[in-house]
């Protein structure tokens, strides 16, 4: 097989999930071939795209934000999000219990989102189990670690804003990096906000958005919308990763 199938074999097991006996079919190849060269591949796209800064300098951020969210969050230049892929049932009874999602209601894996103001991808964790809560994913994602290494090469400032949801009680980490939260407001102990929290809860919603449906558009390789079988976990990570990284050749999510 010349150098351009082996890539197309591997973008059609993303885009459509199809099994290995029926790529082999398509490419006059044995099933055992097909995966053997997929996993192949995937380890060196994995390798190779990860070896890509996502990260824009703050100024191309901001330079390229759309004119209402700058209007709005001028120095927020991340926003995150997690998200949950379902897996095939460990054997494992520790693993299962691990990796069980009261969210999703079956076995998970869970990864970190971010993405700038227009919509790409910049920041996507590793994957770890389902059962994970948002403020420990943070934490052990390496996004602070990520965020200090960028505040050191002067590519983002101290005062300069991350946006996340409710689930992300992570305001001290952040602050500790000279860093802004923006989250929506929480309730009084009298259970109603005020007119001014509400506003800010809608704004912070309107452009929280833009993560979901970058979110989607990584689902959208079949490869993670359906449940992943225990023959891919050892490449799981790469195919996650590889995922996110090829949403940036689609167009930007905001014009």
């Amino acid at each position: 097989m010349s150098m351009e199938d082996q890539l197309l074999l591997v973008l059609i097991k993303l885009r459509q999930s199809f099994d290995f006996m029926h790529i082999g079919n398509l490419f006059k190849i044995s099933h055992q071939d097909a995966s053997s060269l997929f996993n192949n591949w995937i380890n060196y796209m994995f390798f190779r795209c990860s070896s890509i800064n996502m990260w824009p300098h703050r100024d191309t951020i901001i330079e390229m934000m759309p004119d209402n969210f700058k209007k709005e969050f001028p120095n927020t230049l991340l926003i995150l999000d997690a998200t949950e892929i379902q897996i095939q049932r460990p054997s494992s009874m520790t693993r299962q219990s691990q990796c069980y999602s009261d969210y999703k209601s079956c076995n998970t894996l869970k990864g970190l989102v971010g993405i700038e103001p227009r919509g790409g991808v910049i920041f996507a964790s590793m994957l770890f189990t389902g059962g994970i809560s948002d403020k420990d994913l943070t934490r052990q994602s390496g996004l602070l670690q990520t965020l200090k290494d960028l505040i050191t090469e002067g590519k983002i400032n101290v005062g300069d804003g991350l946006m996340a949801d409710k689930g992300f009680r992570i305001e001290e980490e952040v602050g500790e990096l000279g860093l802004h939260l923006n989250i929506p407001p929480f309730a009084s102990s009298t259970g109603q906000m005020t007119n001014a929290e509400i506003k800010v809860t809608e704004k912070i919603a309107r452009h929280h958005v833009h993560v979901e449906r970058a979110i989607a558009r990584i689902k959208s390789f079949k490869i993670l919308s359906n449940r992943i079988g225990l023959s891919l976990f050892g490449c799981v990570n790469q195919i996650w990763f590889v995922c996110c990284f090829l949403t940036n050749f689609f167009n930007f999510l905001i014009k």
